[in-house]
C-alpha cells in the first residue's frame, strides 16, 4: 500500500472558490507565501495520498467513512505561527462555529474548536494509514490553513500584529473534504473529487461541477461556438460595475467613441503571471501584481487605448475592479463578482471605449475572448475590428510532441471562430515560439504586429 502513495495527491478541506472569500486569504499569501503558485488555500487532512489511478475508488472510501458527519460552518479569524529550526509558518486557526452531531460517538463542537476536523483526520487515517505524514509532528494533528512564511518567530510576532490590524473574519461551509492532485510534471495542485459528507453520499468529478454563481452557459470545444457576453463599466454614482450589455455586434453602430482607422489601435498585450513556472523568478510574480496597476496608468497615458491581459486569476481580477484609475478610465471584460470568463485562469480586455464581447471554449480548460470594436462610425459598410485575446497550452518540455498538437488544435479553432470576421488582431501568448507562423502568415484577414516598442521598466 505505501508504495502505491504519492507526495502528488493530498486529501484537503478548500475554501470555496468566491472573490468574497478569497480575495483576503490570497492577497496575502500573494506576498508571504511561496507555495502560492502551487496550492490553493487549504487545510490539510491527508497527505501525501494515493496515486491518482486509485483516487475514483478512494473518494467512494471516503464518502463510507466520513457518512456521519454532518455540514459545519469553519471561521478563519485567529493568526498562530509554527516555529521550524530555520524559520516559520504563519497560519489561520479554522474554528468550527456549529455544532455537529455524530451518530458513533460523542463529539460535541462547541465554538472556537476543530475537533472535528481532527476527527475527520482520525477517521481518514484509520483506512488510509500510509497517507498519515501530518500526524507525525511532535504536537500531533493541527489543523491550519497556511498564509505565510518568515525567518524568526520575532518576524512571525510582527506580521501576525500587521495583519490583525486589517483582516476580518471569514466564514463558509464545509460539506465535504476535497482530493487534488498534479501530474508528475505539472506545478499546480487541482480539484479532483469532492467527497460530499452524508449517508449515501457519492463523489463528485471537479470537472463535472459547475458553480451555482455561473450562469452563462459555454458550449463544448467542440461545438465552435462564440457566445455573447456583457462588458462592465464603472458607475460613479451607485460606486459599482454595472453592465454594459450588447447582444450582437450590430449594437456597436449606436455607440459614438469608435476607432476611425486601424492606425488608431494603440493595443499592449501581456502575460501577467508568465514567470511563475520559473523557480528562481517565483518571487518576482507578486511584485508584478503590485506593479501591474501603476503599469496600466503609464500605458493610458502613453495613448494605450486596449489591453490585453493573460492568465488572470481571481485575486488580481479583483485588484483590477477596485482601483479608482481602472473604475474612472476602462470599460472591462469581466469583474470579481461574476468571473464569467476567469476559470482558475482566464483572460481580460481593458479599453478606453465600449466594445462587443463574444467567448468560446477552444479546450476542456482554455477560452478565447473576442471584442469587437466598431472601426469607423461614418462607414455605412458597419466595419468591425476583432481583438482576439487568447493564451494557448503550455508545455514543460519546449519539444513536447503533444503539447504542440494542443496548440495546433487550439489555434484551429480560433481560426475558426474568426473565418467570418473582416479585420482581425490576435493578440495572447502562443506559448510557442515560432512553430504557428505558417498558419497566422496564411490567414489573410489576420493583422500582425511586429517590432513592437517595450516601455522602460523604470517608466
Amino acid at each position: 500500500m505505501s508504495q502505491k502513495t504519492s507526495t502528488s495527491s493530498a486529501v484537503i478541506i478548500s475554501i470555496p472558490q468566491k472573490a468574497e472569500l478569497l480575495t483576503a486569504i490570497e492577497t496575502i499569501r500573494q506576498q508571504y507565501d511561496s507555495r502560492y503558485n502551487r496550492w490553493i488555500p487549504h487545510i490539510t487532512i491527508l497527505f501525501p495520498f494515493l496515486i491518482k489511478e486509485l483516487h475514483k475508488q478512494s473518494a467512494q472510501q471516503i464518502c463510507k467513512q466520513l457518512e456521519f458527519i454532518k455540514p459545519f460552518e469553519i471561521t478563519l479569524r485567529q493568526f498562530r505561527f509554527f516555529e521550524h529550526t530555520t524559520s516559520c509558518t504563519i497560519y489561520l486557526v479554522p474554528e468550527v462555529n456549529v455544532k455537529v452531531n455524530n451518530n458513533n460517538n460523542n463529539n460535541n463542537n462547541n465554538n472556537n474548536n476543530n475537533e472535528i476536523i481532527k476527527t475527520i483526520q482520525s477517521k481518514l487515517s484509520e483506512i488510509f494509514p500510509y497517507c498519515n505524514f501530518v500526524n507525525q509532528y511532535e504536537t500531533g494533528y493541527v489543523p491550519h490553513l497556511t498564509i505565510a512564511e518568515v525567518n524568526n518567530p520575532s518576524e512571525a510576532k510582527a506580521l501576525i500584529k500587521q495583519l490583525e490590524k486589517s483582516f476580518n473574519p471569514i466564514s463558509f461551509i464545509v460539506d465535504g473534504v476535497d482530493i487534488v492532485a498534479k501530474n508528475e510534471n505539472d506545478f499546480f495542485y487541482q480539484l479532483q473529487y469532492k467527497c460530499p459528507f452524508g449517508v449515501n453520499s457519492n463523489p463528485i468529478v471537479f470537472n463535472a461541477v459547475v458553480e451555482q454563481s455561473r450562469t452563462i452557459n459555454i458550449p463544448n470545444y467542440q461545438q465552435s461556438i462564440l457566445v455573447d457576453f456583457p462588458i462592465y463599466k464603472f458607475d460613479l454614482k451607485t460606486s459599482n460595475w454595472i453592465e454594459f450589455n450588447h447582444n450582437d455586434s450590430n449594437n456597436l453602430n449606436s455607440i459614438s467613441n469608435n476607432f476611425n482607422s486601424i492606425e488608431q489601435i494603440r493595443l499592449v498585450t501581456l502575460n501577467v503571471c508568465c514567470d511563475r513556472f520559473d523557480r528562481i523568478a517565483q518571487t518576482l510574480t507578486s511584485q508584478r501584481m503590485k506593479m501591474l496597476i501603476s503599469y496600466l496608468k503609464v500605458l493610458r497615458n502613453y495613448g494605450v487605448n486596449i489591453v490585453c491581459l493573460q492568465e488572470i486569476d481571481i485575486i488580481t481580477l479583483n485588484l483590477l475592479c477596485t482601483d479608482k484609475d481602472i473604475q474612472s478610465n476602462w470599460y472591462i471584460s469581466d469583474i470579481s463578482k461574476r468571473c464569467w470568463t476567469i476559470e482558475k485562469f482566464g483572460q481580460i480586455i481593458l479599453a478606453d471605449r465600449p466594445f462587443n464581447l463574444q467567448v468560446a471554449r477552444i479546450s476542456t480548460s482554455r477560452l478565447v475572448i473576442i471584442g469587437n470594436f466598431k472601426l469607423d462610425q461614418n462607414d455605412q459598410n458597419n466595419q468591425i475590428i476583432s481583438i482576439v485575446n487568447f493564451h494557448l497550452t503550455a508545455g514543460q518540455d519546449p519539444r513536447s510532441i503533444q503539447a504542440h498538437k494542443q496548440r495546433l488544435l487550439e489555434f484551429n479553432i480560433i481560426t475558426s471562430l474568426i473565418s467570418d470576421k473582416e479585420n482581425v488582431i490576435l493578440s495572447g501568448d502562443l506559448n510557442c515560439g515560432d512553430e504557428l507562423n505558417k498558419q497566422v502568415n496564411s490567414s489573410e484577414h489576420i493583422i500582425t504586429f511586429s517590432n513592437l516598442n517595450h516601455f522602460n521598466e523604470n517608466e
